[in-house]
């Protein structure tokens, strides 16, 4: 979407899903990710942010915050 790759990303909820592993944490890439997130923002888009921890410790609980995070915005 425009300069970014998204991960995932569900059109009927304007929903960007990127699933940060530990390089999201360290350096500039906050800053980064924090940039990203107020352009898409700016389109209309909103950003889940997953732990790639979470979604490899628990996917369910990860498909679960999605699944949550698309009927809120979908009946929004």
């Amino acid at each position: 979407m425009g300069p970014f790759i998204l991960d995932f990303f569900c059109a009927e909820a304007n929903l960007a899903v990127e699933v940060d592993g530990a390089d999201h944490f360290i350096g500039n890439r906050p800053e980064q990710d924090a940039y990203r997130d107020r352009w898409l923002s700016e389109s209309g888009v909103h950003t889940l942010r997953l732990p790639a921890s979470l979604v490899l410790k628990d996917l369910n609980a990860a498909l679960h915050t999605i699944l949550h995070e698309v009927g809120g915005r979908r009946s929004g």
